[in-house]
């Protein structure tokens, strides 16, 4: 009898935590996209360690480059590996993109923008990622 009883414990708990489990993958993944200049780019910067202050739930990429204006940025081709990773999302991740650009745009480097230029930037940025879902 006691044997009975401990095999249905242990199927009740088992049922249970599967259930837990199934309940827990319904969640989606959310990962996590770092697009900037040095500020944010490895070795340079505070991306990594942002990206080390996430759950592991938690998916971070840090795309950001040294030295790269909101221009240059795109020009260079770096916003079409955003693109990229935007257009292939994994079927339950919610994707957040994370922009630190303007250190680069100030001065009069061949990458520094004037205040409008970088205004439009952002913006066109902030509607690639929108029309991206």
């Amino acid at each position: 009898m006691i044997r009975w009883l401990l095999a249905f414990v242990l199927c009740a708990f088992l049922t249970a935590t599967s259930s837990l489990r199934e309940v827990g993958a319904a969640v989606p993944a959310v990962r996590v996209l770092l697009v900037g200049d040095s500020t944010l780019a490895s070795r340079s910067g505070y991306g990594n360690a942002l990206c080390s202050r996430f759950v592991p739930e938690v998916s971070c990429v840090n795309l950001a480059k040294n030295g790269r204006s909101s221009r240059s940025y795109r020009e260079e081709g770096s916003w079409s590996q955003v693109l990229q990773q935007l257009a292939h999302p994994d079927a339950a991740t919610t994707t957040y993109v994370l922009l630190q650009l303007g250190h680069n745009d100030q001065g009069s480097s061949e990458r520094s923008t004037s205040l409008d230029q970088f205004t439009e930037n952002l913006a066109a940025y902030v509607q690639d990622v929108r029309g991206a879902g």
